[in-house]
C-alpha cells in the first residue's frame, strides 16, 4: 500500500468546471462506434444481408458494453460520494463533540441578534433555554438580565459585547458582564468577540467566546465591598472626631515623679479592632496620614491637663514628620513640652529629608525619641541616623530582664550608647517590681509600664506599687 488516498485522483470535488467524470469518454466513444456500425448495417441491407446482420450484432454488443461501463462508472462515483459524505458526517460529529465538551461557551449571532449556532456550555452559562435561543426575542430576554461589572443594571442604551463588535467592527477582549438568573447570586462571564466580515466588508456575524468567572469576580466584588466599608469606617471616625486618647505616665524611677505621658489613640469598639488595625486600615485606603494627624491633634488638645512641667509624647511616622500639617499642629503648643516618638514600624527611604524636617522641629524645642529600640534593625538605623534625645527600650528587652543576663547586657549597651551621644533612656513595658529593680540597678532613669501606671483618660493615675516604690 502506498498510503495514497484512492479517491485523490478522481475526487469529484477536485474536478475543474466542464471536466467529464473519469471513464465517461470511453463510454461515449463506444456509443459513437455503435452509431457508425448502424449506418454500415443500413447500407448493407441493400447489398449483403449477412453484412447487415453482423453489423447489427456488433452494435448490440457495443451497446451492452457501453451500458456496463456507464453502470460501473456511476457505481464507483456513488461509492466515492458515499465515503466523502461519511467523512463529512464524522467530521461534523467530532466538531459537535468538541464544542459540547468545552468548558467555555461559544456562540454566533447575526445582526438581528439571532443565535445562529451555539454549544451546550454557552446555553448553560447564559442561562437561556433552547426556546429562547431559537426565538427572535432571545437577545431581549438576555439583555433584561444583564449587569455591569460593578453589579449595576444594564441600561437600555448599553451595548452588549457582540453589539459593540457589530457597531465598531472591532473585537472585544475579556469584558466582564453578569447575568441575573433570579437566584440572588448572578453568574459572571468574561466575553471575547470576533467579527465575521462578509463579502461587502460589513460585519455579518459575530462569534463570541465566554467563560464563567463567577468565583473570581464575586471575590473581587466582595473585596471591593470590604474596602469600601473599611474606608467608610475610617472616614466616619475622622468626620465625627471619634478618636479618644488615653495617656500612660512616664516616671522617674528613682523618686516616682511623673516626668511625662505617652498619648495612645483609642477607637470605637476598643479593644477590637485594635489601634494598629485601625491605622493599617486607614493606610490601605490612603487615609493613614489623616488618621495619624487627627490622633496627634486630639492628644495636643489635652496638653494643658498634664501635670505642670510634664512633657507629652506623641507617636509619629516618617510620613507625618515630612508633612507640613504636623509642623502647623506643633506650632501652636509649647514646643519644649513635646516629644515626637518615631516608630520603627515604617522604614525611612530618605533620611536626609527626615533629618531636615526634624531639624526644624528640634530647633523650636521639640525633642525626638526613637521607639522600640532593640526590637529590630529599623530602630537601630533610626538611632544611628537621627541621633535622638531619648531612646525607648522595647518591652522585649524589659520583660524578664531581672532573670536574663543577655537582656541586661543589651540594655547596658544601649545605656552606654545613649550616654555617648547624649540621649536619655526610657524603659517601656515595666510590669513587675523585679523588672523595675533590675532596671534601676543598671542605671535606667525613666520608665513606663503597667507596674507604674495603666493607659487611661486624664488625669494621669499611677499604681500603688509605683507609689510604694
Amino acid at each position: 500500500m502506498s498510503g495514497q488516498d484512492p479517491d485523490a485522483a478522481t475526487d469529484v470535488h477536485r474536478r475543474t468546471p466542464g471536466q467529464p467524470l473519469h471513464g465517461t469518454g470511453t463510454s461515449i466513444a463506444v456509443l459513437v462506434l455503435s452509431v457508425v456500425l448502424v449506418a454500415v448495417a443500413a447500407v448493407g441491407v441493400g447489398t449483403d444481408p449477412g453484412v447487415a446482420m453482423a453489423a447489427i450484432a456488433v452494435v448490440a454488443g457495443l451497446d451492452v458494453l457501453a451500458a456496463l461501463m456507464l453502470v460501473r462508472q456511476y457505481r464507483t462515483t456513488g461509492e466515492r460520494l458515499r465515503r466523502q459524505l461519511d467523512r463529512a458526517d464524522e467530521l461534523e460529529r467530532l466538531q459537535t463533540t468538541l464544542l459540547d465538551h468545552m468548558i467555555d461557551g461559544v456562540y454566533m449571532q447575526n445582526r438581528d441578534g439571532k443565535f445562529l449556532a451555539y454549544n451546550h456550555a454557552a446555553r448553560t452559562i447564559l442561562g437561556l433555554s433552547e426556546a429562547e435561543l431559537a426565538g427572535g426575542a432571545a437577545l431581549d430576554a438576555f439583555r433584561s438580565r444583564l449587569l455591569h461589572a460593578d453589579g449595576s443594571r444594564w441600561s437600555g442604551t448599553d451595548l452588549t459585547p457582540p453589539q459593540a463588535t457589530f457597531a465598531t467592527g472591532q473585537p472585544q477582549r475579556e469584558l466582564v458582564v453578569g447575568v441575573d438568573k433570579g437566584t440572588g447570586e448572578p453568574t459572571w462571564m468574561s466575553f471575547s468577540t470576533a467579527p465575521a466580515i462578509g463579502p461587502d466588508g460589513r460585519v455579518e456575524a459575530v462569534v463570541t467566546c465566554l467563560s464563567d468567572v463567577t468565583d473570581r469576580h464575586s471575590a473581587r466584588l466582595a473585596a471591593t465591598s470590604v474596602a469600601a466599608q473599611r474606608r467608610q469606617r475610617v472616614l466616619d471616625v475622622l468626620d465625627r472626631q471619634r478618636i479618644s486618647m488615653v495617656f500612660q505616665p512616664i516616671m522617674a524611677l528613682d523618686n516616682g515623679r511623673i516626668v511625662g505621658a505617652e498619648a495612645l489613640a483609642r477607637f470605637p469598639g476598643h479593644p477590637n479592632p485594635t489601634p494598629d488595625v485601625w491605622f493599617a486600615d486607614a493606610a490601605a485606603e490612603d487615609l493613614g496620614l489623616d488618621l495619624e494627624l487627627a490622633a496627634i491633634s486630639a492628644a495636643l488638645g489635652r496638653l494643658h491637663d498634664l501635670p505642670a512641667g510634664a512633657y507629652l509624647s506623641v507617636n509619629v511616622s516618617p510620613a507625618a514628620v515630612l508633612s507640613p500639617q504636623l509642623q502647623r499642629l506643633l506650632g501652636g503648643v509649647p514646643a519644649h513640652r513635646i516629644v515626637v516618638e518615631l516608630t520603627e514600624h515604617e522604614s525611612v527611604d530618605n533620611y536626609e529629608e527626615v533629618v531636615g524636617a526634624l531639624r526644624v522641629l528640634r530647633a523650636s524645642g521639640v525633642r525626638l525619641a526613637v521607639d522600640d529600640a532593640g526590637a529590630g534593625f529599623a530602630s537601630l538605623r533610626h538611632i544611628l541616623n537621627l541621633r535622638p534625645d531619648l531612646i525607648k527600650l522595647d518591652l522585649g528587652i524589659t520583660r524578664g530582664i531581672d532573670d536574663d543576663p543577655a537582656r541586661r547586657a543589651l540594655a547596658a549597651s544601649l545605656l552606654a550608647f545613649g550616654a555617648e551621644i547624649g540621649a536619655g533612656i526610657v524603659a517601656e513595658g515595666i510590669e513587675t517590681a523585679n523588672e523595675l529593680d533590675a532596671l534601676k540597678a543598671l542605671g535606667v532613669r525613666f520608665g513606663q509600664g503597667y507596674h507604674l501606671g495603666m493607659p487611661a483618660p486624664l488625669p494621669l493615675t499611677v499604681t500603688e506599687a509605683a507609689l510604694a516604690s
